[in-house]
């Protein structure tokens, strides 16, 4: 999670490998209302059912969860944008990606230079603390400082919790409700009703993560659903599976 100008742009940078002599692995993608890019530096993988190769892949906001499958070998190093930012604070990457509905692939070799570089120094480092800080300076040589979220949005986002009532929320901000929705959906892709949906189902989800055995009434007590059936049909919907099959998984693993 970088720190200083680049965290107004970048929310996460991270780095996946799966080793030669694994099976295949698949993931979960659950959706956290921002657009991210990765490259695929080695091997291919299947993202939401369609194969890619090497090269650069840019991931729009999603409203749900998708799946990844992970060959044996396969190496991916990425970054994911905050919510309300896209591929316009970069200039190299506004060039490159166009759409940003949906997911677009650029090969290795149709890369421009200093994208190509950049992805062949990544493949060179095995080590995923030197991925992470090539494609950290790489981000903070390009970046566009002054392209921003407006002020009201980052607001928005800081206070939108999933308990938090947005008519309250809306009393901070000098903006009149209809205003700061109409901003936030054009922004990020969705209402923000819908995206603190999503933030209550990933609160859960890492919830889970770090208790694997918690009493699922209590999870959805804690985490603000209605109830546990709520909590499911939630789930279903922007998870793409259950809590009880996403808690199975981590006992499982654990």
């Amino acid at each position: 999670h970088p720190d200083g100008p680049l965290s107004h742009h970048v929310q996460a940078i991270w780095s996946a490998s799966i080793s030669p002599s694994s099976d295949s692995i698949s993931k979960p993608l659950f959706s956290d209302g921002a657009s991210g890019i990765f490259f695929n530096i080695e091997n291919s993988i299947i993202h939401d059912g369609i194969s890619y190769g090497q090269g650069l892949i840019y991931t729009p906001v999603k409203h749900h969860a998708e799946f990844i499958i992970m060959s044996p070998g396969s190496r991916l190093v990425g970054f994911r944008f905050q919510p309300g930012v896209s591929v316009s604070s970069f200039e190299l990457l506004n060039e490159l990606f166009n759409d940003l509905q949906d997911i677009q692939c650029v090969e290795l070799h149709n890369l421009p230079t200093s994208l190509k570089a950049l992805t062949e120094n990544l493949i060179k480092f095995s080590d995923q603390d030197s991925q992470i800080n090539l494609l950290t300076n790489w981000l903070l040589n390009n970046v566009d400082q002054d392209n921003v979220p407006p002020r009201t949005l980052i607001q928005l986002l800081a206070n939108l919790k999933p308990e938090n009532d947005l008519q309250a929320i809306q009393d901070m901000i000098p903006l009149s409700l209809r205003q700061l929705e109409r901003q936030f959906k054009s922004r990020v892709g969705m209402t923000p009703k819908y995206y603190q949906r999503l933030m209550r189902v990933r609160t859960a989800i890492e919830v889970i993560k770090q208790n694997p055995v918690i009493n699922l009434v209590d999870l959805a007590v804690e985490c603000g659903f209605s109830d546990q059936a709520h909590m499911t049909r939630e789930f279903r919907q922007l998870a793409k599976m259950t809590p009880g099959q996403y808690q199975l998984g981590k006992v499982q693993k654990g």
